[in-house]
Order: structure tokens, then sequence, then C-alpha cells
């Protein structure tokens, strides 16, 4: 097994130069490995507990609808 590659992502993503190698090394190390990670700060994991969270509240609801 290889080591996981981890990406760091900008804030925002277009067109630049250094945002498509990004996007093509990311293409890369899935289409190699099948996996890869993103580094990420506390925020987002926050926001990314907070959805996840939501999403099994609003799948339980409608269950017993």
């Amino acid at each position: 097994m290889t080591d996981l590659l981890t990406f760091e992502l900008p804030d925002s993503v277009g067109e630049t130069l250094a945002d498509v190698q990004l996007g093509n090394e990311m293409i890369r190390a899935w289409q190699r490995d099948g996996i890869f990670q993103v580094a990420t700060t506390p925020e987002p994991v926050r926001t990314t507990m907070a959805a996840t969270g939501s999403s099994r509240r609003f799948s339980r609801t409608a269950e017993r609808t």
C-alpha cells in the first residue's frame, strides 16, 4: 500500500495554471491509487459534521412519514 497523497486546496479555484495543475495531480493520484486525501482545518470539519448530522435527522424524519 502506498502512502496517501495529501492535497491542500486553495480558498477558491479558477482557471489559473496552478489550479489546472492541482486538478491534474489529484486526478492522477486517484487514477493511480484510487484514493487521496485533502488537508483541512477545523472549520470545514465542523461544517461537514453539521451537514452530516442534518442529513441523518432529515432521513430519520422522512422514514417516519
